[in-house]
């Protein structure tokens, strides 16, 4: 009984060993592919810097989500662009461009551009805490 307790407490550490390697992984991925849109100025350096901060993005969503639920909503779609381009992104370095990679980018980063400048203008405009 003890030894299958055992296993079975190893099993989940190794469960969540690799669940924080692969949002290392994700991380790793996210500020690397988004480092190009920082320099064409589709993403400011501050949304840049949330895009791969998991924690940074709690607590900027825990921020607006007491006082607007369009801005929360907002921001949960720039982050889910963010990591869709930084992995299409890294499909298309990793496999080439299959079928509608390059069409898919072109897309993410047309959205992404919206999306940043709606929320640049949210920021500028002090509805939402920029620290």
């Amino acid at each position: 009984m003890l030894q299958a307790a055992s296993i079975d407490w190893l099993g989940w550490a190794l469960v969540a060993i690799l669940i924080a390697l692969l949002n290392q992984q994700e991380k790793a991925r996210i500020k690397h592919y988004l480092a190009e849109e920082v320099q064409t100025g589709i993403l400011s350096d501050w949304l840049y810097l949330h895009s791969y901060n998991k924690q940074s993005q709690k607590k900027l969503l825990r921020e607006t989500s007491l006082r607007h639920t369009s801005e929360r909503k907002l921001l949960r779609r720039l982050f889910q662009v963010c990591a869709e381009l930084a992995h299409k992104k890294w499909q298309q370095d990793r496999h080439g461009n299959e079928i509608t990679n390059a069409e898919r980018i072109a897309s993410l980063r047309n959205s992404l551009a919206i999306l940043s400048r709606q929320t640049g203008s949210l920021i500028h405009g002090n509805t939402m805490t920029h620290k």
